[in-house]
């Protein structure tokens, strides 16, 4: 059996980072519905580079796939926003950008997708279904929070956007943070 890498978190840790990912998903979104996205933000921009300055020598690989992950949420929540499916309340409709809150909110995704979740999804055709189906019941989250407006449509076009972007931030990952061997052979 290999060692585990060193930008690897233990199942205990792993715990942890996924828990503290829902806990900063509930933050920036409240506080974005609350008409303060900007320190939530930040907090959740702390816990990124906790996260990277946790994976030690391979800080600049997680830093990259959480780079991908704010692209594909740029692009993704970018299109939404501009065609009207989704409507953020912290958001300048002019800016061709999505809200810093929800580039933030990409940016934790993506750093989950690259350090506890990597052993458990590193198929990008799991990944499309989980982002299919998690993508919209997390914008009926913010929605319910009241930090965004969409229509039955735009959750199925968000749910379409996140099959295709999640498997890009995947595929990243499984580019810059190959797992060990042992764990490879084990994948879903």
């Amino acid at each position: 059996m290999s060692a585990q890498p060193d930008w690897m978190p233990g199942r205990g840790l792993a715990l942890t980072y996924v828990l503290g990912q829902q806990a900063l998903w509930v933050l920036v979104v409240w506080g974005a519905a609350a008409g303060h996205p900007y320190w939530p933000s930040a907090v959740a921009a702390a816990a990124i580079a906790f996260a990277c300055w946790r994976s030690g020598t391979a800080w600049w690989r997680v830093m990259t796939v959480v780079l991908v992950g704010v692209v594909c949420g740029a692009a993704v929540d970018g299109s939404l926003g501009k065609t009207g499916l989704v409507i953020y309340v912290a958001g300048d409709p002019a800016l061709p950008v999505p809200p810093v809150w929800i580039l933030a909110l990409w940016a934790c995704f993506a750093a989950t997708l690259a350090l506890p979740a990597r052993s458990m999804i590193s198929s990008p055709v799991i990944a499309a279904l989980l982002g299919g189906l998690g993508g919209p019941l997390a914008y009926a989250g913010g929605r319910a929070l009241g930090a965004l407006d969409a229509q039955t449509f735009g959750l199925v076009m968000v749910g379409v956007f996140y099959a295709l972007a999640t498997p890009v931030i995947v595929l990243a990952a499984n580019r810059l943070l190959p797992l060990p061997a042992a764990q490879r052979s084990r994948r879903p």
